[in-house]
């Protein structure tokens, strides 16, 4: 379809508004609403696919070529290049809710609604990579064909669910003056503790979507017995409402290795189970209990230790009896009892 220097955009229906400009960008003429469904192409562009009567076949489908973006209310922008209007900054805007948010893909479901009030909803597939910027918010990476990212920033606060899932939650409005609906979507992954500044959660084994937030320990010594671990996210992290600024807790079970090794049992989603896996330095203390110094994956003291009562370690089978035999030497060495 041959196109002058038209401004496009997206009205309260999801519908392809065009009004032609002049070349000071004026408005000229009356506004056209075109009658259509939105999609995705291969490459990752905006389509539109024209219901219009007398329209030639090949001129039924208009591709769009631009920038992805999040707007504050969480539709999907897309910043038009000058090429497609001969304009700077042109956008179109589609207002939907977020369905799927995979490893490596995105959906927003859009739905369009005609003069004769007929409404229709398609899924937007967006693919790319998820990751938290420097401010500990959740962005998504739409893939770009010159291996850059658009990224889509998410605002708003997010949280750790029941099964340790992150959950982000959202509004969106129902046409310009509808009322607002509460929305939310889930990322599945496992965590993992890689340095005593970063928390890590990690969507797919190949690395590709990894969401790394900065941290604090806000417990550095804890009980294994209580089974968790908590933290307070980095300085920059943007709140929006009170309840942000609650640590995040992993909750699970601390487990000893024969080898002395600790690890971090924490349930996911339909009973998976993962383990952070921590080296360790010990010290055994005059109340028969053990303090295990945890170390990051590069040997480094992560500034946290785990305390292990008699009675837990009695159940760790090998590890208790070689920290018993330990204990024995270090008595005899520092000229103390310790009656493991």
């Amino acid at each position: 379809m041959h196109r002058p220097k038209i401004r496009y955009f997206v009205d309260s229906r999801n519908r392809l508004n065009a009004w032609r400009v002049d070349s000071r960008g004026r408005m000229v003429g009356p506004k056209r609403v075109y009658e259509g469904g939105w999609g995705i192409t291969g490459d990752q562009h905006l389509t539109y696919r024209l219901k219009e009567k007398g329209i030639p076949v090949q001129e039924q489908e208009v591709n769009f070529s631009g920038r992805w973006s999040l707007t504050p209310d969480h539709q999907l922008r897309l910043t038009l290049d000058r090429k497609e209007t001969g304009r700077v900054g042109d956008e179109l805007s589609l207002a939907g809710a977020i369905v799927i948010a995979e490893k490596d893909e995105i959906g927003f479901a859009v739905t369009t609604k005609n003069e004769d009030g007929i409404s229709k909803t398609r899924v937007l597939r967006l693919s790319g990579k998820w990751r938290a910027d420097e401010k500990n918010r959740l962005l998504f990476g739409v893939e770009r064909a010159n291996g850059k990212h658009d990224p889509l920033v998410f605002q708003g606060a997010w949280e750790i669910g029941k099964y340790h899932e992150i959950i982000y939650r959202y509004e969106t409005r129902e046409g310009v003056k509808g009322k607002r609906v509460q929305q939310s979507f889930a990322l599945l992954g496992r965590w993992e503790i890689t340095d005593r500044r970063h928390l890590v959660y990690r969507l797919d084994k190949r690395g590709k979507s990894i969401l790394q937030f900065r941290v604090s320990i806000e417990t550095p010594t804890l009980r294994a017995k209580k089974g968790e671990i908590r933290f307070q996210l980095g300085a920059g992290r943007t709140f929006s409402r009170k309840t942000d600024r609650d640590p995040i807790v992993l909750f699970g079970k601390w487990k000893l290795s024969r080898n002395l090794s600790v690890g971090f049992e924490i349930e996911y989603e339909n009973g998976r189970r993962q383990t952070i896996q921590f080296d360790t330095d010990y010290h055994l203390n005059s109340d028969k209990s053990v303090s295990f110094s945890l170390k990051d994956t590069e040997g480094e003291k992560l500034g946290l230790a785990v305390t292990f009562t008699k009675d837990l370690l009695a159940k760790s089978g090998q590890a208790f009896l070689r920290l018993r035999r330990h204990g024995k030497e270090a008595a005899v060495e520092g000229g103390i009892s310790i009656p493991f």
